[in-house]
């Protein structure tokens, strides 16, 4: 449960003002995250950056939702995951579940109970799929770019590789290390966390299985990623395990114009979102 939240800082993102806010639970975990936007549309940001998921990683991103979506038509909901910086702290937690309840009771605490869209990147498209399974009533549709998974197919040349990867590895160590330095946990603790997240009984892409992904039934939008950490193959099995899902394959580098890329990624979530309210008025 929530027991307050205020204002710790104001950022200027593009041409956005960001106001920052920090949630705390019952639990001791603190959660900063930021509103923009005064449209109709809820729209929960799941940054990409892997155990870093951050709110301004969305700035060196492909496509950044901040300065895409327009904010007179949607509300942007973004948040710093716990223990992803300073600013969200607390209990080193159970892994993707400890994560799931963040999110979670951040929209309990913002009085989104229903009709709730995501966004995510990289590690997001786990969070996405993790509240879908979880709580398929809350959301209306997913956007997920680039998903992070374990397949031994990638776009990327060479031989193909078998078991987590090291770019995967190190980006776990970079965190785990910064965390064990700050003393905000124990080497037991950092590898009990990483059983459960990435484990050897967590595989495609990480938060949830293969027959998970083929009971989801909402509108799902699938940006592919094409390398060892967002391997393609990953993303053509969501798209093709879900009964109603559209994989775009080229789309960032050059493959696309960057604003057919947002203007699509509006248009999915404004249909999705219409659609909603129409079966609400029938």
């Amino acid at each position: 449960s929530i027991i307050y939240h205020h204002i710790i800082r104001v950022a200027t993102l593009f041409r956005c003002v960001i106001v920052g806010m920090l949630l705390k639970l019952s639990c001791g975990a603190e959660i900063h995250y930021a509103l923009q936007g005064t449209g109709p549309m809820n729209v929960l940001l799941l940054a990409p950056g892997g155990m870093q998921s951050t709110m301004d990683v969305w700035h060196s991103h492909p496509y950044n939702p901040w300065s895409s979506l327009p904010p007179e038509n949607f509300r942007l909901i973004g948040m710093d995951q716990r223990n992803a910086n300073n600013l969200s702290v607390g209990p080193i937690g159970s892994g993707w579940e400890t994560y799931r309840d963040d999110q979670l009771a951040l929209l309990d605490h913002l009085n989104i109970r229903e009709n709730c869209l995501l966004v995510g990147s990289c590690i997001g498209p786990s969070f996405a799929l993790a509240l879908l399974k979880h709580s398929r009533e809350r959301f209306l549709a997913a956007v997920l770019l680039q998903p992070i998974g374990l397949s031994p197919h990638t776009t990327e040349p060479g031989e193909a590789w078998k078991g987590l990867n090291s770019g995967m590895r190190s980006s776990f160590k970079i965190w785990s290390d910064d965390m064990l330095k700050n003393g905000r946990c124990t080497t037991e603790q950092i590898d009990v966390l990483h059983e459960q997240m990435y484990g050897p009984n967590n595989f495609f892409c990480f938060s949830v299985t293969e027959d998970d992904v083929s009971k989801i039934k909402h509108p799902l939008l699938v940006f592919m990623g094409k390398d060892k950490s967002h391997p393609s193959q990953t993303s053509r099995d969501i798209a093709t395990l879900s009964e109603n899902a559209e994989l775009v394959e080229h789309w960032r580098d050059g493959e696309d114009d960057p604003k057919n890329v947002q203007l699509k990624i509006e248009q999915f979530l404004s249909k999705h979102f219409t659609k909603s309210k129409g079966a609400t008025t029938m």
